[in-house]
């Protein structure tokens, strides 16, 4: 599958703006305060970012390993099974929560 030109372009423009930065950090915190696991939609929820938005920039951050998909549940709003997102615990991370 590629990419379309229109969506390879639209990422670079928000690269370019720093946009991607700000959402990876917002959603990082937001992903802290559910030690348990949230998933990507109920993530969209909580940063006010779009699904689309979201979808991206935790696959980045589980590339980067700095999020972890572990466990599905079943959505409320699908009824499809999805993805739990937790954070990824240093050794003293924990402590902060």
């Amino acid at each position: 599958m590629t990419v379309a030109t229109t969506s390879r372009r639209a990422y670079e423009e928000l690269k370019a703006s720093g946009k991607d930065q700000t959402q990876r950090a917002r959603i990082l915190c937001a992903v802290t305060l559910f030690p348990t696991g949230i998933t990507r939609r109920e993530l969209a929820g909580v940063t006010n970012l779009e699904l689309g938005a979201v979808c991206g920039r935790v696959n980045e951050l589980v590339t980067d390993c700095l999020l972890v998909e572990d466990g599905e549940v079943v959505c409320d709003i699908t009824k499809k099974h999805v993805k739990v997102i937790k954070p990824v615990m240093g050794p003293r991370q924990g402590e902060l929560l």
